[in-house]
């Protein structure tokens, strides 16, 4: 191939074509077009996301790696992550015991 196809576009137009088949076959929005255009935007539009996900970037990434970075970051520990895994919450300990406190050496 002349371009190199990265994985995230792959992803998005393959995505997108199942999307627009799915949707076309349950009748959500094929009964607004024509079954030949929407057979050619079926064709048509997956490309067109795959290449806007490829050339497009937004922070120096492409769209769905900053979306998972996104969701990574609403979806993360609010009190961090120790060793891979959320920090829980520390149930509360109550120290019982005794303590005797004396002054110096009469």
């Amino acid at each position: 191939m002349p371009v190199q196809i990265t994985v995230p576009a792959l992803l998005a137009g393959m995505g997108t074509f199942l999307a627009m088949v799915f949707g076309w076959m349950i009748g959500v929005w094929g009964w607004l077009f024509p079954t030949p255009f929407t057979a050619v935007l079926c064709v048509v539009a997956p490309i067109a996301v795959g290449w806007l996900a490829q050339v497009t970037k937004v922070e120096g990434r492409n769209p769905l790696t900053a979306a998972a970075a996104w969701a990574r970051y609403g979806l993360r520990s609010r009190r961090g992550v120790v060793a891979g895994r959320p920090v829980r919450h520390r149930r509360r300990c109550r120290l019982v015991g005794r303590v005797r406190v004396s002054g110096g050496v009469r």
